[in-house]
């Protein structure tokens, strides 16, 4: 065996050697060859000698004579050298300008020596057709710069002067609305290598943008000062209120003074142009990046907690339906899941961030002053917003649905139980059960139709910014620059309702501590704090506010005057959104 494995190696090594010697000669022999590539020419040229030096492009030619041949429709050298200008504006794509000047320069004055001229390689041409996809884009893609034509571009190596030329590669540059930027070209605007789109939207005016913003600013403040009287009154009522299912209120409302936040940290100064701008006045996409967290922390504000909202608003109505269903175990069958309530109202909104995150899909958006998911790409919108929001707001009305004929029920089937009083509370309350289901399906139904409205045309939208954009660069010939015009553009008005109805939302889920109870109680707090600013103390406890012990021993003295056959029921004043309590023995909140 110790001899097989000898002779294997020592055979494996002469091998080896053999495949040394033959193969150095060959890899030689290929550089070569490489090195002494010919011309692939076309013979029976008409050559024109003009005596001294030619320059294309700002370069100087190795050669003194050239011909118009390879230029269709060009008879004299004027002629061809007129063709040549008429590609100018592809300086404004640096990436297309860069790869396309030895090209341009081979086709419109190329070497022609003894009525032979020097064709370009095939190869040469391939390589413009990855950087100025936009002339294919626009289906302006000119007969001289077809690839396959190998009467003009043989489809064997060829040397090429013009390719061992130093080119300006600096000399392109982006112009508005396009901005220089050095990112990898994944993050480049599409078809404009080297180019991408500036901050401000080009589909909105100056006076559009400046609209919006105003609206917002006003809208925002007023849905932040409606989430924080809530947010007050939790805190002046806590001993009546921090139960379920009101303490979810608060959450809601905690959730939508995040939003409103988010939305108003544009107006602090530079703000705006450090949540949606890059530093060479581009737009944000594809966050998050390494350039700050600006814009990742804007839209943790604006989606992570608009998420959060709705999971509360189902968790909400899921148990106020409980606590109606449950009469007086409210406690047994509802506090104890809160620890439940609170990981899915916080972790599903993470793992959605999360993902978002790592797909990249974070973008700017100047006309908001925001960061959300899905202003590039509306598919994720529909993902991640849409389906989420929808699906909470169809679970959410399924609980109240019940809530309102279980309301309904009691009043009919209890008409002979309770007073006139608990009737037309239990009224009230229906009523504003109705009125906050129309409504919350009036805003979320506007919301959807905007972004409806938003994915059915973003590709109309984003076809006629193009074709400005070419219009207005000159990038195709014969451009009559002063017509440029966007076609089709999105509706501000649509903008501006999305924007009402987001903070509508948030105004709407304060509405359900907008009772008689809660402003006595502001009237009393607001009393309390004036007499505390005179320095007087407080020495009696409000009226409303019995001693136990005195009840007991009053109601005990009057125990002959109850009448079993006439018993009433009365609503708690601490609870806002009222306490029915029927025969004395069961009781649940109606909102």
């Amino acid at each position: 065996m110790k001899r097989v494995r000898v002779r294997s190696a020592v055979a494996a090594a002469v091998l080896l050697q053999l495949l040394l010697l033959f193969s150095t000669p060959q890899v030689s022999g290929l550089s070569k060859s490489k090195n002494k590539l010919q011309y692939c020419e076309r013979p029976h040229s008409r050559c024109v000698d003009t005596n001294h030096s030619l320059s294309c492009l700002g370069v100087k030619l190795p050669y003194t004579s050239t011909s118009a041949d390879l230029v269709p429709d060009a008879e004299t050298l004027e002629e061809a050298q007129e063709r040549l200008h008429y590609w100018q504006g592809l300086k404004k794509v640096p990436k297309c300008w860069a790869a396309i000047q030895p090209l341009l320069c081979a086709l419109y004055m190329p070497n022609c020596e003894n009525n032979s001229l020097h064709l370009p390689p095939q190869e040469m041409c391939k390589l413009i057709e990855n950087h100025c996809q936009i002339l294919k884009v626009e289906n302006s893609w000119p007969a001289e710069f077809n690839c396959e034509n190998e009467t003009l571009y043989p489809a064997k190596l060829c040397k090429n002067d013009l390719r061992e030329l130093k080119f300006n590669s600096t000399a392109g540059r982006c112009e508005s609305p396009l901005v220089q930027t050095y990112r990898p070209e994944a993050y480049h605007y599409p078809n404009f290598e080297g180019c991408d789109l500036q901050c401000y939207d080009p589909l909105f005016s100056v006076d559009e943008h400046r609209q919006i913003h105003n609206l917002i600013a006003w809208a925002a403040t007023i849905a932040g000062l409606c989430n924080i009287f809530a947010i007050l009154t939790f805190m002046i009522e806590w001993q009546s209120l921090n139960r379920y299912p009101n303490i979810v209120i608060l959450y809601i409302n905690v959730c939508f003074l995040f939003i409103c936040f988010g939305w108003l940290s544009q107006f602090w100064s530079g703000a705006r142009d450090d949540i949606v701008c890059r530093k060479n006045g581009a737009r944000k996409t594809s966050e998050p990046s390494d350039e700050d967290l600006s814009c990742v922390i804007n839209f943790v504000f604006s989606y992570y907690f608009l998420i959060a909202a709705f999971i509360w608003f189902v968790i909400f109505t899921y148990s106020l339906h409980t606590t109606f269903q449950s009469f007086g175990k409210i406690q047994e069958k509802v506090d104890k899941k809160g620890g439940y309530f609170h990981l899915l109202a916080w972790s599903i909104p993470l793992v959605f961030c999360v993902v978002v995150m790592v797909l990249g899909e974070i973008d700017g958006d100047s006309v908001t002053g925001t960061c959300f998911v899905g202003v590039n790409n509306k598919i994720y919108s529909i993902i991640f917003v849409i389906i989420p929001v929808l699906i909470s707001v169809l679970i959410g009305l399924f609980y109240l649905v019940r809530v309102l004929f279980g309301l309904l029920a009691l009043k009919k089937e209890s008409t002979q139980v309770i007073s006139k009083q608990a009737k037309s509370k239990i009224h009230s309350a229906a009523i504003k059960v109705i009125m906050f289901m129309i409504l919350i399906v009036v805003f979320v139904s506007s919301m959807f139709m905007c972004y409806i409205y938003e994915y059915n045309n973003d590709h109309l939208w984003k076809d006629s910014l193009r074709k400005y954009i070419v219009c207005k660069l000159g990038i195709i010939p014969d451009t009559d620059v002063g017509n440029c015009r966007i076609e089709f553009r999105p509706s501000v008005s649509r903008k501006q309702l999305y924007i009402l109805v987001l903070f509508g939302n948030a105004v709407l889920m304060s509405f359900w501590v907008w009772t008689n109870q809660i402003g006595n109680a502001w009237c009393e707090c607001l009393i309390r704090w004036l007499k505390k600013l005179r320095g007087h103390e407080q020495r009696n406890q409000d009226s409303s506010k019995y001693n136990k012990h005195k009840l007991i021993a009053s109601a005990f003295a009057k125990r002959h005057q109850l009448n079993s056959n006439d018993f009433t029921v009365t609503f708690s004043k601490e609870d806002p959104f009222g306490k029915l309590f029927i025969n004395g023995l069961n009781n649940f909140n109606i909102i």
